[in-house]
């Protein structure tokens, strides 16, 4: 009941965690892109790095949470995450 538990959580955690990486993602590509489109006005140019900010803040705090629960999916015993290549 315990690892039936935890593996539930630990496989719904993955998918909610790819999603938010994807959306951070997102969030860079546009402030990237907003920032070369907008490159001539100064106040649209601070709001496109903020997005920029914030999606690489985004992508290193999700990284480091899916880096998180693979080192505890892998502690208690369970292989999620990393897709794994058999011989």
């Amino acid at each position: 009941m315990f690892a039936t538990l935890i593996n539930r959580l630990i496989t719904y955690s993955n998918k909610i965690v790819t999603v938010i990486i994807a959306l951070s993602l997102f969030v860079f590509v546009y402030g990237l892109i907003a920032y070369i489109f907008n490159s001539d006005d100064e106040n649209k140019r601070k709001e496109s790095i903020s997005y920029i900010i914030a999606g690489i803040i985004g992508l290193f705090v999700m990284t480091s949470v899916w880096g998180i629960l693979q080192m505890l999916s892998n502690s208690f015993g369970f292989n999620f995450g990393i897709p794994q290549i058999t011989y």
